[in-house]
Formats: C-alpha cells, sequence, structure tokens
C-alpha cells in the first residue's frame, strides 16, 4: 500500500524556483511554488510521516548530493494530508 506525503520545504524568496527545478529533477512532485517555500508530495510504503521525510531526502541525495543542505526539521508535514490517505 502506497501512503502520499505532503510537506512544506521553507526556502526563502531567492531559491523557490531553483529548488522546485532540483526536486522536479530528484522525481519528487512539486505541488505549489510560493513567495518563500514549497509544497511537495512523496509516496512511500510507510504511514510514518519520518519515512516520507526521509524519502524525500534520499531522493534529493541520491540525485544531487549532500549540496542542497536540507534535513528533516526542514520538512514541515502538511497536517490533514500526511498519513491520512492511504493509495491503493
Amino acid at each position: 500500500m502506497k501512503v502520499l506525503h505532503r510537506f512544506r520545504l521553507h526556502v526563502g524568496p531567492t531559491l523557490v524556483h531553483p529548488m522546485a527545478e532540483k526536486c522536479q529533477e530528484a522525481g519528487i512532485t512539486v505541488t505549489c511554488q510560493g513567495t518563500a517555500h514549497l509544497y511537495l508530495e512523496v509516496e512511500t510504503d510507510s504511514v510514518s510521516t519520518d519515512s516520507g521525510r526521509c524519502a524525500v531526502l534520499e531522493l534529493l541525495r541520491k540525485k544531487h548530493g549532500c549540496v542542497l543542505h536540507i534535513d528533516l526539521s526542514d520538512l514541515e508535514p502538511l497536517r490533514g494530508y500526511s498519513d491520512e490517505y492511504p493509495r491503493p
């Protein structure tokens, strides 16, 4: 069973567009670009929010290495979405 996780990533106004491109290149769905943040979606096999965070970091690091300087605390889960909507 796949679970959809949604996160907000605050990157600041100058990095919104470049970071959105990096996320899309890594296979992460960018659903919205705000003035200083991105909304991201990723699917995992686990209902744990931390597994969703780890999946985002793993995808980014596989594609771009550690140069992006993002950690687990930067990914804010969107309440009401993560962990609640299992996908078949």
